[in-house]
C-alpha cells in the first residue's frame, strides 16, 4: 500500500477540476453567445457528453489525466496500478455525478480517506495518485 502522501490530496484535485472546467466552458459560453434562447436545451447535453468525452477519453489515454490534472502533476489508475479502460472512465465519470447531487460534499472524503478517495473513486474502484514519472 501507497504511503497517504502519494495520492492526490483535496486541494490540488479541486485546482485540476477548476483548471479542467475552464477549458470546458468556453464552448458552452460560444454556444450561449450564438444561440440564444436555444441554449437552454441544447447545454446541459452538450456540457455532459463533452465532459464526458474529455474525461474518460484522458483518463483511459496514455496520460491517465486530464489536461488539469496533468499539469497538477495528477494521474488516475485501478486498484493494480494499471491505466483504465474508456468503458471504465466513463463508469467513473457517470459515478462522478454522487458528489454533484451532494452538493460537492463528496469530495470531502478525500480529506479523511486512507487513499485520498472520493465516492465515485471507489464506486469506479480507483485511486488517484502524485505522478512521480
Amino acid at each position: 500500500m501507497r504511503d497517504r502522501s502519494q495520492y492526490g490530496g483535496f486541494w490540488i484535485r479541486f485546482v485540476a477540476i477548476i483548471s479542467d472546467a475552464a477549458v470546458l466552458s468556453i464552448p458552452p459560453l460560444l454556444l450561449t453567445f450564438f444561440i440564444g434562447s436555444y441554449s437552454d436545451l441544447i447545454i446541459p447535453l452538450w456540457c455532459f457528453m463533452t465532459g464526458w468525452i474529455y474525461t474518460a477519453g484522458f483518463h483511459s489515454s496514455s496520460w491517465q489525466a486530464t489536461p488539469g490534472k496533468r499539469i497538477c502533476g495528477l494521474k488516475i489508475m485501478d486498484y493494480d496500478g494499471k491505466r483504465i479502460s474508456l468503458s471504465h472512465a466513463t463508469g467513473r465519470y457517470i459515478a462522478s455525478y454522487v458528489n454533484w447531487v451532494s452538493f460537492g460534499f463528496g469530495w470531502l472524503a478525500v480529506v479523511w480517506t486512507d487513499r485520498r478517495q472520493c465516492p465515485h473513486d471507489f464506486i469506479a474502484r480507483t485511486l488517484v495518485i502524485k505522478n512521480t514519472s
